[in-house]
């Protein structure tokens, strides 16, 4: 990445997320998991729009009927499914977590 990048990402997150909050630290581990859960979010749609389409809707929109005759092999569409699954996990993990963390913080 080019140095401009790096100066803008760190005035960026500066500025999104301040040392402290009313009075109180923010902790990096709450930085840290907003970061897996915007990725984890980039990643779920893109899985998400990456599978076969089954008829209808939005999917034949964008090419999704053309493909069901040339298909896609079972293993890979298994594959698929297991990566979003997990891509799933982690993005409800990151937000239950931040959410406790949260909780902890202002209960404290």
């Amino acid at each position: 990445m080019p140095n401009w990048c790096w100066t803008a990402l760190y005035h960026y997150t500066a500025y999104c997320y301040p040392q402290h909050v009313n009075g109180k630290p923010v902790t990096a581990l709450k930085i840290i998991l907003v970061v897996l859960t915007v990725l984890a979010s980039i990643l779920l749609v893109l899985t998400v729009l990456m599978h076969k389409g089954r008829g209808g809707g939005l999917s034949d929109m964008f090419g999704g009927g053309i493909s069901t005759t040339a298909g896609s092999s079972g293993v890979a569409e298994r594959n698929l499914n297991r990566i979003t699954l997990a891509i799933l996990i982690v993005w409800v993990v990151c937000i239950v977590a931040y959410a406790l963390l949260t909780k902890i913080t202002v209960a404290s």
